[in-house]
């Protein structure tokens, strides 16, 4: 919901006017529920007894909740906050009513950082081009706040892993930039003999991708595509099979652990840029602007490179784990902003150049592993 949107005389005859009839039910039934609450104050229950009391209280609390999202649906301003409706249910048979904040930092100081009297805040993905300024201005932490320190990975990067970088395939715009990825994708798969992640950003990468890899090695060994079962049961038939291939998008981008020879291989076809499609996204790009700060660099490019680091870090997760991850897109050669990408990744041995020359050292790589 936006302020032009108030003005909308469309939103005005339609929307609101539904708003305002659920604000006013959920007032009627919230009185109630009070009323029946007052009345049931002086009748001593046995505690076996007590459960539909507790109910009622229970249910009056989520409805006053409801009833104060609902009336932030109809005031205007609120700039702090992003709202929204969105449809659920099948085929979009039901709504909700959203509400979000666009900026944490106040609310982090005011329920975290200030109450505290010291936090400690530790992610293996803190930092954004060696830096921690992105995270601390995101979250609300001021310089004179906080004390930052950048500790050693234990892992060995340049000797268990290779960060293969092709610079020849298409650029993700172009036309056939899908069908060269296609098979490349397939080609690496075939040098590690499964054992890998395809870590996609959108479903419908994910879709085709599946579709090709299944094609190409179904008989070899299990291709496992996100959409396609449970992400539980997904993840559990990876880590049984030694040589199955998962394609997945944002829930395999992080928060799973492979240890060991069965995961040897992380693809990575596309730079996880989002697509500032959800409201808050919206709603950030724009508060951005509204400060005269570039929406790229202050939200988008954090964000990602700390996505990036995250698949990347899917494949080495113990001291004696060796393998590769290959990122297909060439922009972190060829744009400003790939010189933070690289520099934010772990130091694994690099291998650049031509699709092909990074394919030959990746069969010497495997080949030195299998003959070991």
């Amino acid at each position: 919901l936006t302020p032009s949107m108030f003005e909308d005389p469309e939103f005005q005859r339609g929307a609101e006017p539904i708003v305002q009839s659920l604000s006013e039910n959920l007032r009627k039934a919230i009185s109630r529920l009070s009323a029946l609450e007052t009345r049931l104050e002086d009748i001593e229950f046995p505690v076996s007894e007590m459960q539909p009391v507790k109910d009622i209280s229970r249910t009056r609390r989520r409805l006053e909740q409801h009833a104060e999202r609902v009336n932030w649906m109809l005031q205007e301003g609120g700039e702090e906050w992003c709202r929204w409706a969105e449809t659920t249910g099948a085929l979009g048979s039901s709504a909700r009513l959203c509400v979000a904040p666009i900026d944490v930092n106040k609310l982090l100081k005011d329920i975290l950082w200030h109450p505290m009297h010291a936090v400690i805040a530790t992610s293996a993905t803190l930092t954004v081009g060696g830096k921690f300024e992105p995270y601390q201005k995101r979250h609300g932490l001021d310089d004179e706040e906080s004390l930052s320190a950048l500790f050693p990975s234990p892992f060995d990067y340049r000797d268990q892993a290779i960060l293969a970088l092709p610079k020849d395939l298409p650029l993700p715009d172009s036309v056939d930039w899908l069908n060269h990825i296609e098979d490349t994708v397939s080609r690496m798969v075939a040098i590690s003999q499964g054992g890998a992640f395809i870590l996609c950003t959108s479903h419908a990468m994910v879709q085709r991708l599946g579709k090709r890899l299944r094609q190409d090695f179904d008989s070899d060994f299990p291709v496992l595509v996100q959409g396609q079962g449970g992400r539980e049961r997904l993840f559990r038939q990876f880590v049984e099979h030694q040589n199955a291939v998962l394609v997945g998008t944002d829930s395999f981008w992080e928060g799973v652990s492979v240890k060991g020879d069965g995961l040897r291989m992380v693809i990575i076809p596309r730079l996880p840029f989002r697509v500032p499609t959800h409201p808050v996204a919206q709603a950030r790009v724009e508060a951005a602007q509204a400060k005269g700060l570039d929406p790229f660099r202050s939200f988008a490019l954090p964000e990602a490179v700390t996505k990036l680091r995250q698949g990347f870090g899917r494949l080495i997760r113990s001291k004696t784990d060796r393998g590769v991850v290959v990122i297909l897109d060439r922009r972190v050669h060829e744009r400003a902003y790939g010189r933070i990408f690289l520099h934010s990744l772990p130091p694994a041995t690099r291998v650049t150049g031509t699709a092909d020359r990074v394919e030959e050292r990746l069969k010497e790589f495997f080949s030195s592993d299998r003959a070991e």
